[in-house]
């Protein structure tokens, strides 16, 4: 059953993941697309990712879900070609921690995303309300200015692709 309640998201995640990777176009717009799609996915199934996440170690020990961590991992090592063609590009640094910068962007992502779905605007949150392309927009720009090597580091964001 849990299974069932994480299959289709993770699985999306992948194919996603997948098709901006393989996109014709530089890192950078690569980096931005696949940022776009995962917030907005993650708003749109937070519950689903939710289990995902808190439930990882349990999906990494049990046979029964190695499609989905081979999934998770042909997500990452999508996301890790971006981050490999923008160093080759000379858009990214060429010290960048693939691993450790994925794994930020997505809890990054993850918690942008759970606020994003359940801030209610009431006093105690104290937080202006963002649409999602306004939450899209920063942590593309933040993640940016990670990655970016030193000379490319105040150019503007670049438009996400747009997805057939």
């Amino acid at each position: 059953m849990l299974g069932e309640a994480v299959r289709d998201a993770v699985l999306d995640q992948r194919e996603r993941a997948q098709c901006i990777a393989a996109l014709p176009c530089d890192a950078e717009t690569k980096l931005v697309t696949l940022i776009r799609e995962e917030l907005a996915a993650l708003a749109g199934r937070i519950e689903a990712y939710a289990i995902i996440f808190n439930e990882r170690k349990l999906f990494r020990r049990n046979p029964d879900f190695l499609y989905l961590m081979k999934a998770r991992k042909e997500t990452f090592e999508a996301w890790r070609s971006v981050l490999e063609q923008g160093v080759l590009e000379g858009q990214f640094h060429a010290r960048i921690d693939s691993y450790l910068t994925i794994s930020a962007i997505m809890r990054m992502l993850n918690s942008g995303a759970d606020w994003y779905r359940h801030e209610d605007g009431s006093p105690l949150d104290a937080l202006a309300e963002y649409s999602l392309e306004a939450l899209t927009e920063f942590y593309a720009g933040f993640v940016l200015r990670s990655v970016r090597s030193a000379e490319r580091a105040a150019q503007p964001v670049p438009a996400a692709a747009e997805l057939a």
